[in-house]
């Protein structure tokens, strides 16, 4: 089962959900989004067994590393399957930076 951390929603049927997969969904969801990363707070979460899947983007190499340490800190999760991506910009971006700032300062 899955739980996307903005929406208390569950996404499947009522017949796969197994009552302690809920539990620890919604543990490792709530425990994700009281940290001060805003994130953090858009990643689905997974629980299947106390195989917890996080799913998502975030926008820098430390979201998606805290993303991780964070979940597999929770109480139940024996097992943490990492699909976060980082959402990088695009490699052009800092040098049209430089190129506006040498512009300006010429």
């Amino acid at each position: 089962m899955r739980l996307h951390s903005n929406t208390p929603a569950v996404i499947g049927t009522q017949s796969e959900i197994d009552p302690s997969d809920l539990d620890l969904a919604r543990r490792v969801t709530t425990f994700l989004s009281t940290r001060d990363r805003p994130g953090l707070r858009a990643l689905e979460i997974e629980a299947h067994s106390g195989v917890v899947t996080l799913r998502g983007r975030v926008s820098t190499f430390y979201e998606k590393q805290l993303s991780a340490q964070l979940a597999g800190r929770v109480a139940g999760v024996v097992r943490l399957i990492d699909r976060v991506v980082v959402s990088q910009r695009p490699i052009a971006f800092p040098l049209l930076l430089q190129t506006r700032q040498l512009r300006t300062e010429g």
